[in-house]
């Protein structure tokens, strides 16, 4: 794996630059994904897995689709320029007028010009999404009381 270092001078660091990146993040900004990720960049969450950045930026359309109106916010970041992870609240609103709130962590790696090759996501769709919905979160939420030794 290629490594690259911070550069004192400049201030270059990958992950921090990526982390405003996404804190600013909206439907103008999927115009500049190419200054952020490769062109191969791996992409995952609970419901997607996919290779390239034409794949990632599809992802990201369809999700201000579903959810117009979203706020994004790193709570806390911890990296190198070759790797790093981040914890983050997302919320927003769907278009049916529903709010949705969750939390989860992003593990990124980084090539050796800062960009984004990988960006895993790690959160619980249950508790994030299914929950709010109207039948089935109902039900999710009552086994998720049954299973707790709260």
């Amino acid at each position: 794996m290629a490594s690259i270092k911070k550069d004192e001078e400049s201030g270059f660091d990958p992950l921090q630059r990526y982390v405003s990146y996404l804190e600013g993040f909206s439907p103008d900004s999927l115009d500049v994904l190419e200054d952020y990720c490769t062109s191969d960049m791996v992409f995952s969450d609970p419901f997607n897995l996919t290779r390239g950045r034409s794949a990632y930026r599809r992802v990201l359309e369809k999700m201000y689709e579903d959810v117009p109106s979203i706020s994004f916010v790193v709570t806390r970041s911890c990296g190198t320029c070759v790797s790093g992870y981040i914890t983050w609240q997302f919320s927003g609103t769907t278009r049916q007028g529903n709010n949705i709130s969750f939390e989860g962590v992003s593990e990124l790696l980084f090539d050796a010009e800062g960009k984004v090759s990988s960006h895993r996501d790690f959160w619980d769709p249950a508790a994030g999404l299914y929950e709010t919905l109207p039948v089935i979160g109902w039900l999710l939420r009552k086994i998720r009381r049954k299973l707790s030794a709260n």
